[in-house]
Order: structure tokens, then C-alpha cells, then sequence
């Protein structure tokens, strides 16, 4: 995730980024961080499909886990 990966720089030649510009790789409208990735981006359809089983699922195991 972005968050992660541009907090530090390589010490060489690059450097660590602000918090704030390390946008989704995807929607470039937010932070890349995992609650973004694995919540609320909505750019990639494939995302959103897998979000979405992914949540039935959870509901068909636990039944009623809201």
C-alpha cells in the first residue's frame, strides 16, 4: 500500500512522501491505506465485486454478525 511504502524513503535518492500524497493507485482520490483499499475504493469494478462476495460471504458464516 502506498501508505506503507512512500512513508519511507529508500535512503538513497528517494524520499519519504507527506501522508497526503500518497494517493490510491487506483481512484487517486484518497490515501492508499488498507481501510481505502479494502473498504471504500470504488474505481475498479473487480474491486467492488470482490468487496461484495467477500462481505455476503462473511454474512452467510456468521449469520447476522452486523
Amino acid at each position: 500500500l502506498a501508505v506503507e511504502v512512500l512513508r519511507r524513503g529508500d535512503g538513497q535518492q528517494r524520499r519519504s512522501l507527506p501522508r497526503e500524497w500518497r494517493l490510491c493507485r487506483l481512484c487517486q482520490e484518497s490515501v492508499e491505506d488498507e481501510l481505502h483499499a479494502l473498504l471504500t475504493c470504488a474505481v475498479s469494478e473487480a474491486l467492488l465485486a470482490l468487496r461484495t462476495a467477500f462481505w455476503h460471504d462473511l454474512d452467510e458464516r456468521d449469520g447476522g454478525w452486523r
